[in-house]
């Protein structure tokens, strides 16, 4: 019978150590990459809090307020 220690020699363990370390490095360039993607929408403080406020509105005020300054222009 095998016992923990025949298992974990000195290659295995570096071997799951490089595979640890490679996979780190995917997740942070993965997680880099899908950031970035989020981050180049950068908007205005004005376009945000006017985001906000949108979006808290029923959809009756939003349309009316959408007809009132089309109507306006």
């Amino acid at each position: 019978m095998t016992g923990a220690g025949d298992f974990f020699n000195q290659e295995t363990v570096l071997a799951l150590l490089a595979g640890l370390f490679v996979g780190l490095l995917a997740y942070v360039a993965l997680a880099q990459l899908v950031g970035r993607g989020r981050l180049s929408k950068d908007k205005s403080v004005a376009e945000r809090q006017f985001s906000n406020v949108f979006s808290i509105m029923d959809e009756g005020r939003r349309q009316s307020l959408i007809h009132y300054y089309a109507a306006a222009s």
